[in-house]
Formats: structure tokens, sequence, C-alpha cells
């Protein structure tokens, strides 16, 4: 396994954490309503998300502090993640540990943008 898909892995971990202690929202809408009641949340959006859809979340967080952060998964790796049935593109950690080693991971992901297949 390389480092890529070992990061990868990791962040499922979180991300299936997370949503087992109930501090991970996901979907457009939901995360849209936590921006809107200027919830502190890290807003996570997948690699293979439209332009159209994220384009329009930053519009709904312009006024806000909300830090929005590409991950390195697709949907589709999101939604196994998290033991889901439909792709998820959007989600927002509401927790100030999770969202830490989320970004940890993701900082550790960036400058390489090859993908090798789903690791969650």
């Amino acid at each position: 396994m390389n480092n890529n898909q070992d990061i990868s892995g990791r962040l499922c971990g979180v991300l299936g954490m997370a949503r087992r202690s109930g501090r991970l929202t996901t979907g457009f809408d939901a995360v849209s309503a936590l921006i809107a009641a200027d919830k502190e949340v890290l807003v996570l959006l997948a690699a293979d998300l439209s332009k159209k859809t994220e384009k329009e979340l930053r519009y709904a967080a312009r006024n806000s502090e909300t830090e929005i952060l590409v991950i390195p998964l697709g949907k589709d790796e999101i939604s196994g993640a998290l033991g889901l049935r439909k792709p998820v593109g959007v989600l927002a950690v509401e927790d100030k540990g999770f969202a830490d080693s989320v970004r940890t991971l993701g900082s550790r992901h960036m400058g390489d943008s090859k993908e090798e297949g789903s690791v969650c």
C-alpha cells in the first residue's frame, strides 16, 4: 500500500468515527443549513464533486468563517467509508479533534494528484 492509499484509508477511518460519534453531517442541504446557522464546522468536499456544487457551497459560506477543504476521496469512497448507499460529496465535521485530524491527513496528501483506486 503506497503512502496515498494509507492516508486515504486513515481519512476514511476518521470520517467513519466522526459519523459514529454523531459529529458528521452529510449532504449539501444539511451542510448549508449548518453554515447558515453559523456553526463552527469544517466542510469537506469530495475530490470528484461537480464544480457547480462546489461553487454553490462556497457562495453559501461567503459571509462566514467556515473552512472548506477538498479531500482526496471520491463520492463513492466516502459513502463506502460511512456505510451509506448513496454517493456523498459534501460533509461537515462538527468536532475540533476530528477536524484537526482531517486537516492533517489532507495536508499530507496535497501535491499528489494521482488516485489509485478505492481504499475505504
